[in-house]
């Protein structure tokens, strides 16, 4: 610390030698902060010459009575040059802006889930939901059981333990209760 102190009151005082010694000591610091704040790669010899910049102007803004070491006022200049830099190379792309085949990017991002499907299927929901509240279970099982099981007729008055023809009452009387509502419903 106290070389790096003695080298910069020697900078400030003209000798460029401890200028370029001060620059030489803060080297590794400034490859650490380009590889922790910037990293990117391509560009590393204008970043190190950005640096070893950033490192001669600390020599110039210094305030030895803001009563912080020099070693710590460039660390802070340095990363924050970085990550500035870092900052202003990022592009802020929006989702409606269109690429070359007039096409917005928004359509060009693919999605297992349709919208549109989504919202119909939760109103159907809703809908075959608000029917089944008014069958009697027995009609409400008869339809799943018929309907979405696929079991017929005899099937369900075996599992039921109930006759061929009470199935038949109840899948009828469920049709009307059924087509009663959906005409109110669509209206």
């Amino acid at each position: 610390m106290e070389e790096i102190k003695r080298l910069y009151e020697e900078s400030i005082k003209g000798d460029d030698k401890s200028k370029y010694e001060l620059v030489e000591r803060f080297y590794p610091l400034i490859i650490s902060s380009i590889k922790k704040y910037y990293n990117n790669y391509s560009e590393f010899e204008d970043l190190v010459e950005d640096g070893k910049l950033i490192v001669l102007e600390c020599i110039k803004d210094f305030d030895v009575s803001k009563n912080v070491h020099f070693s710590g006022f460039v660390k802070t200049r340095l990363r924050f040059f970085y990550l500035n830099k870092l900052n202003s190379k990022k592009d802020i792309i929006s989702l409606n802006q269109k690429n070359e085949e007039d096409t917005e990017m928004i359509d060009l991002l693919e999605s297992e889930v349709n919208l549109e499907e989504e919202v119909i299927n939760k109103d159907f929901s809703k809908r075959i939901q608000d029917l089944f509240i008014n069958l009697s279970l027995k009609e409400r099982e008869v339809i799943i059981e018929f309907y979405y099981l696929g079991l017929t007729v005899e099937e369900i008055s075996k599992l039921h333990n109930i006759s061929y023809r009470t199935v038949l009452e109840l899948k009828r009387r469920a049709h009307k209760k059924l087509r009663e509502q959906m005409e109110r419903y669509d209206d």
